[in-house]
């Protein structure tokens, strides 16, 4: 959900340069504050959905899964 919500703010960025940018312009705060959660949260969701999702899987191998998801979402900047 946090990603969900983070993802339309991203819709209303207008990518002006810093400079051109009012001081009330929130996004900077606001990618700094998703970027946190983010890696607080991220790899027990990621473990959580793997538990939901591969119930009932008998192939050993979650924990490498999960790290293979979070290399994948580090790469692309999260």
């Amino acid at each position: 959900m946090l990603t969900h919500e983070y993802r339309k703010f991203l819709f209303t960025e207008p990518g002006l340069p810093a400079e051109l940018m009012s001081e009330e312009w929130l996004g900077y705060h606001a990618a700094e504050l998703f970027n946190e959660y983010y890696h607080l949260l991220g790899e027990k969701a990621i473990g959580f959905f793997e538990d939901v999702f591969f119930e009932g899987d008998d192939s050993s191998g979650s924990a490498s899964r999960t790290d293979e998801n979070m290399n994948h979402f580090q790469r692309r900047g999260g």
